[in-house]
């Protein structure tokens, strides 16, 4: 897992990510993360997920939230699947909302 918070310029390459190597915490699980960072990059990169029991939390690769100017570009997904009530995406941007 990696990840950067209030971070910029910042790229990963190459990097393979195995959600089976690391115990799902009490949060919602990703393997990558950008929170409030700007220019971004993660590119070829492997992405392992597994299957998660019903528990209603999001199940993603990646997750950008409150970040901007990122690049998702050439990597594989494999494996982010769940019950009805589990969300798995490759790719999650929640929407910013206005105060």
């Amino acid at each position: 897992m990696f990840g950067a918070g209030d971070r910029s310029y910042i790229t990963w390459d190459g990097f393979i990510a195995d959600e089976h190597d690391h115990a799902v915490y009490d949060g919602e699980p990703h393997l990558a993360v950008g929170w409030g960072a700007d220019h971004i990059v993660i590119q070829n990169c492997v992405f392992i997920g597994q299957y998660l029991p019903e528990d209603g939390r999001n199940h993603s690769a990646i997750r950008f939230e409150g970040a901007s100017s990122c690049l998702v570009r050439n990597n594989l997904f494999y494996g982010f699947t769940g019950s009805e009530r589990i969300i798995p995406t490759c790719i999650c941007i929640p929407a910013k909302t206005s105060p």
